[in-house]
């Protein structure tokens, strides 16, 4: 009866590491690099520089589609979508506030960002770590031109 015991408790536990490893693993793709994203909107020190917004009559954030980021998201801020545009669009659409990476690179448990707010004058630069599924901010380098 002990070895029934024994041999169901190591493999009621080996299940549930492996569910721990796969749940891990479901936030190395999209969600991870959306979390990210809303690491980077959400920072306290960019806040006072989406006030341009409303001025060019801008609701959504945008985010100027490249290869360094080059997906869709769910995210949103101002209670709006944001939206992820490519250069033709935002030109065509004749948006003025927009977000754009020129790094955004994930390796292991850290991050690091480089990116544009044209429309400030504003260049920044990031670094996070990863905590779970989440990105806590490390380093946080902020200019104006």
């Amino acid at each position: 009866m002990k070895i029934i015991l024994l041999i169901a408790f190591l493999f009621f536990n080996a299940n549930c590491q492996k569910q721990e490893v796969r749940k891990t693993d479901k936030c190395e793709d999209l969600l991870l690099k959306e979390n990210l994203i809303k690491s980077i909107i959400d920072v306290e020190e960019l806040q006072q520089y989406y006030n341009v917004q409303p001025v060019v009559n801008q609701e959504n954030l945008v985010i100027m589609k490249n290869s360094q980021v080059s997906f869709t998201t769910d995210i949103k801020k101002f209670e709006l979508p944001v939206l992820v545009m490519d250069s033709t669009s935002i030109l065509d659409e004749n948006i003025k506030a927009f977000l754009e990476f020129e790094k955004f690179t994930i390796i292991d448990d850290s991050a690091y960002v480089k990116g544009k707010y044209r429309i400030q004058g504003l260049g920044f630069e990031f670094t996070f770590v990863r905590d779970n599924c989440n990105w806590v901010k490390n380093n946080i380098h902020i200019w104006e031109n």
